[in-house]
């Protein structure tokens, strides 16, 4: 996977950076956190959402535990800066979301029918 670093800013109020993901999920990452802030509410707004938002654009792309580390940088002057070190982890696919299913299936069955054994 290749690392790709994208650095976007806003007038004076947050410069953000996104890197560890490839190219489409690095796009989908940008597009689930939406318009850069342009006042120091919506800054507060944008920041408080950051998690849940890089989550949800993981999800949607099958990386479900997905490790994120922000990196807030508050400058007195200029904008502040965001930086965002994601580590997709395990995607899912569909065929391994039906192995897992029929794996748990298979040893709930067992345990049912060897607990009807000791009965």
């Amino acid at each position: 996977m290749s690392v790709i670093s994208v650095a976007m800013g806003a007038d004076n109020f947050l410069r953000l950076s996104v890197s560890g993901v490839n190219e489409a999920l690095q796009r989908n990452i940008v597009a689930h956190l939406g318009p850069l802030p342009e006042s120091e509410v919506q800054r507060r707004a944008f920041l408080f959402n950051v998690e849940d938002n890089v989550s949800t654009a993981l999800e949607s792309m099958g990386y479900y535990h997905g490790e994120i580390d922000e990196n807030l940088i508050e400058h007195d002057k200029g904008p502040w800066e965001l930086k965002l070190e994601i580590t997709p982890v395990n995607q899912l696919s569909f065929n391994g979301l039906i192995s897992t299913l029929v794996a748990k299936c298979s040893m709930i069955a067992l345990l049912i029918n060897g607990w009807h054994k000791f009965k």
